[in-house]
């Protein structure tokens, strides 16, 4: 749902009307990551036109965005566009901005217990790291490497309790020094950490990230603080999360997605293993 300057809405009501002025930041980022994408995937040229339409004139509303996610979406969709247009020489150097930024905020909010780019984490967590392992491959710039690495470790041990996935809880976030929330666990979280994992895996080819990637699946499966399958196969749906006292039983769009994002990246990753 884009504007006519670029930017994009959010919400939108049953008679068709907008009920936002302005969409939020991570609906712009997820439009670029979405329709950067779009340029590598197998479907029709008349769709790829499309959505390259709308990447480049929503990519200067990034460009101007001080959102760390609205950086982070936008540099994963740069990395497809830069690989569908090899000789456009904007792709990079926008990445280049968007990925100092992030490190920025990271040398800023960072120290030796709290390798983060932010003074809490909130949502979404795994999107920051994986976005740096993304300019890294575009750019070749080894601190992109280095504070992806840094920042996703530092996330996965806060994660990662007993071998279990058990994300930060949204009840409160988890302020730097504050105690943690264990409580509500949402899908979006099990899902980044897959993907941002996967792709580090990619980058590095370390078996660590391997882990980390079924691990983090396993939290679908049943394997989570409270031994509850969320994925619904009767369904094909997921449920929105875990709670203190058991599973959220909505079954919502977001959360829906969530998994089948999971899903096909450790399906893609099956396939493609040796």
């Amino acid at each position: 749902m884009q504007q006519d300057d670029g930017n994009v809405h959010n919400f939108l009501g049953y008679d068709r009307s907008f009920l936002d002025g302005v969409g939020s930041h991570d609906s712009l980022g997820r439009v670029l990551w979405a329709t950067g994408y779009t340029q590598v995937a197998r479907t029709s040229q008349d769709f790829k036109a499309a959505a390259k339409e709308v990447f480049d004139k929503a990519l200067v509303w990034a460009m101007r965005s001080s959102s760390s996610r609205t950086q982070a979406y936008a540099i994963l969709g740069l990395h497809h566009y830069a690989e569908a247009f090899p000789d456009d020489r904007n792709p990079p150097l926008n990445i280049v901005t968007l990925a100092d930024r992030l490190c920025e905020s990271y040398r800023r909010e960072s120290d030796k217990s709290w390798r983060w780019f932010e003074p809490c984490c909130t949502y979404a967590n795994a999107r920051l790291p994986q976005a740096l392992f993304r300019a890294y491959q575009t750019t070749g710039k080894e601190e992109y490497l280095t504070i992806a690495k840094n920042a996703l470790d530092f996330l996965a041990q806060m994660d990662i309790v007993e071998g279990v996935f058990q994300p930060v809880g949204n009840r409160v976030w988890y302020a730097r020094g504050e105690e943690r929330e264990l409580y509500d666990q949402q899908p979006i979280e099990a899902s980044c950490m897959v993907q941002a994992a996967i792709t580090a895996l990619h980058v590095t080819q370390q078996n660590k990230y391997l882990q980390m990637a079924l691990t983090s699946f396993d939290w679908f499966m049943g394997r989570n603080s409270k031994g509850v399958v969320v994925y619904n196969p009767a369904t094909g749906g997921c449920y929105d999360g875990i709670t203190s006292e058991g599973l959220n039983r909505n079954q919502g769009a977001e959360a829906g997605l969530a998994f089948l994002l999971a899903r096909l990246e450790m399906e893609n990753l099956s396939t493609s293993a040796p």
